[in-house]
C-alpha cells in the first residue's frame, strides 16, 4: 500500500487539538508566519521546506526545482518524497506544534488548518528579497514567471502523488491573505491574532 492510501484510526476531540498546519504557495509567507506563532505562544516548530532545501544542500544542489524533480524518479520516491510524508504523519496532533507544509491539511487531517494567500507580484517580490534560490532571475519579472513555473510543477507533482489539488482552499478551515505585508514582519500582527481567533473557534466547535 502507498503511504498516502494509509488511514489513521485515531480521532480526537477537536478541544484536544493543537496542531496548526500552514500551506500555502511559495512567497505567502508560511515561513514568517510559522515562526510568530511560535514565539507568541511556544510552539514547536516543523518546516518541511527547511527539511528538503537542507537535504539538497549535503547533496550539492541548490536549486532546490532540481532536488523536487529528481524526486520524481521512482527510485528517488521514497527519499524525496515520501519520507516527509511519514515525519508528518507520524506527529500527534495533541501536540503544540507549528507545522508549515504544503502537505501538512492532508498528513493531519484533524489539525488546525490555515492557507496563506498571496499576490503573485508581493510573492516575488519576498522571494526575491531573501535572495531563495528557484531559478537563475536577475529580476521581480523573472521571479514571478519562476515562481508561477514553480507552482504549477509543484501541483501537479502533488495530484500525480497524491490525487490532490493543492491549490484548492476547500481542505482548510481559515484563509488567510498576506498580501500588503510588506515586510512581512511589521504588519502580520493582525494576520496572527485572526489565526488564533479562528483556532479558538475551532477548539470549540464554532468554526
Amino acid at each position: 500500500m502507498h503511504f498516502s492510501e494509509k488511514i489513521t484510526d485515531k480521532k480526537y476531540d477537536r478541544k484536544d487539538i493543537n496542531l496548526i498546519t500552514l500551506s500555502g504557495l511559495i512567497g505567502s509567507g508560511k515561513s514568517a508566519i510559522s515562526r510568530l506563532l511560535v514565539e507568541k505562544f511556544w510552539y514547536e516548530h516543523i518546516s518541511i521546506g527547511e527539511m528538503r532545501r537542507e537535504a539538497a544542500k549535503k547533496k550539492g544542489i541548490e536549486n532546490i526545482t532540481e532536488f523536487n524533480k529528481l524526486g520524481e524518479l521512482p527510485w528517488n520516491e521514497w527519499e524525496f518524497d515520501l519520507q516527509y510524508e511519514e515525519i508528518q504523519r507520524a506527529l500527534d496532533p495533541r501536540e503544540k506544534i507549528v507545522l508549515d507544509s504544503r502537505l501538512g491539511f492532508f498528513c493531519q487531517p484533524e489539525s488546525f488548518k490555515v492557507w496563506l494567500i498571496v499576490d503573485p507580484m508581493e510573492a516575488a517580490r519576498r522571494t526575491f528579497e531573501k535572495r531563495r534560490i528557484i531559478e537563475k532571475c536577475d529580476s521581480i519579472e523573472e521571479f514571478v514567471r519562476a515562481i508561477q513555473e514553480r507552482n504549477e510543477w509543484d501541483i501537479s507533482r502533488f495530484l500525480k502523488l497524491y490525487r490532490i489539488d493543492i491549490s484548492l482552499p476547500v481542505y482548510f478551515d481559515l484563509l488567510v491573505n498576506t498580501t500588503g505585508s510588506a515586510p512581512i514582519y511589521s504588519t502580520s500582527q493582525k494576520n496572527i491574532d485572526m489565526i488564533m481567533d479562528a483556532f479558538v473557534a475551532f477548539k470549540s466547535g464554532k468554526l
